[in-house]
């Protein structure tokens, strides 16, 4: 935000200077050694962990909540289209203070949700943290504020990034550990295909109608997602194969 400040909007010298910080992070694993610990051959054949018989060790309530994480995610608005509404309350140089609320939210509740999370019922969390989704939508639908437009920001980019620890510590006590890694990967596919599904309704609506449709439907995802949290039972008890 800086370099747009200084620079008057020059979007080039912002990409060019990003490079900087990237080629620090590759001289960084650069200098990072390689494990010395060498594998068995056992453990190098692959098995290929979508057959039947290890779908089918996933339970009820495990694809429960992976349609509750499409269907949260599904409702996800991009933040590349909350700076575009930010747009409405500042200039164009200070549009670029959404993208540091965001980040600051989604410190402030990764780290309150980890803390949290080891003592509550990880269900009751998810509850609350789509409770907090509807009422921020709600919010949007009825028009703010510039500066509670940025708080509202902040809430809503700290809670998909809780949202989505909390379901992969779901699925990490839920399953059992030699299914784990297929159904952290069935949780990603799900929520990239709803993300790519909402990025493309949210940006129609925004460009064919007004930003408050757009909120409006995000607000009835997260009704429906509220929906299917409340179905969900306590999961205590890990799967097995």
């Amino acid at each position: 935000m800086g370099i747009i400040w200084i620079s008057t909007n020059n979007y080039r010298l912002l990409f060019i200077t990003s490079t900087i910080p990237a080629i620090f992070a590759l001289l960084c694993v650069i200098k990072i050694k390689s494990s010395e610990r060498k594998l068995s051959r056992e453990t190098k054949r692959f098995d290929n962990p979508f057959q039947k018989k290890y779908l089918k060790s996933l339970d009820a309530d495990f694809w429960k909540i992976i349609a509750l994480a499409f269907v949260c995610e599904t409702g996800h608005f991009g933040e590349s289209l909350l700076t575009l509404r930010s747009t409405q309350f500042f200039s164009q140089t200070l549009a670029g203070m959404t993208s540091i609320f965001a980040a600051t939210g989604q410190i402030v509740f990764a780290y309150f949700i980890g803390v949290v999370s080891d003592k509550v019922d990880r269900i009751v969390l998810l509850k609350i943290n789509l409770a907090l989704l509807i009422g921020f939508y709600t919010m949007m639908f009825f028009g703010t504020s510039g500066f509670l437009y940025l708080i509202g920001v902040s809430v809503l980019c700290g809670q998909y990034a809780a949202m989505q620890l909390l379901f992969l510590s779901i699925i990490n006590i839920h399953v059992s550990a030699n299914l784990r890694g297929t159904a952290i990967g069935i949780f990603y596919c799900a929520i990239g295909a709803a993300y790519m599904l909402s990025t493309n309704v949210c940006g129609f609506l925004c460009d064919n109608f007004r930003y408050e449709t757009a909120f409006l439907y995000t607000l009835f995802v997260s009704c429906i997602g509220m929906g299917i949290a409340c179905r969900v039972r306590k999961l205590n008890r890990p799967l097995t194969a």
